[in-house]
């Protein structure tokens, strides 16, 4: 916890990804269920939650948590083609991504 209390999700969600990548697989699905279960009170960080299990190769949590952003109309689903830890995960190599962002991004 930092030294004023405060914590913020995207960087908790950010921690995740990058304990993922170390292989550090334990420590990166405590940081997430930590980051999940503050986001069901935030209700504001959907797309980082659907970042990182998209990275982690986990696509239909990831789905899901793509699913609750666009039910929360979270602006920052507007991103979800340009970033960089979706392009770089096992998400846009499954057939579902293609549907998923015509209906999310319509042209």
């Amino acid at each position: 916890m930092p030294p004023n209390g405060i914590r913020y999700p995207m960087s908790e969600s950010t921690k995740a990804v990058f304990l993922s990548y170390a292989s550090e697989d334990t420590a990166a699905a405590e940081r997430i269920c930590e980051v999940e279960t503050e986001e069901l009170r935030l209700m504001s960080t959907s797309i980082q939650i659907a970042e990182v299990h998209a990275w982690r190769g986990e696509n239909d949590k990831a789905f899901e948590w793509l699913e609750r952003a666009y039910a929360q109309r979270d602006s920052a689903i507007s991103r979800l083609k340009v970033s960089p830890i979706i392009q770089f995960s096992p998400l846009p190599r499954d057939p579902p991504y293609a549907a998923l962002l015509r209906r999310l991004l319509p042209v």
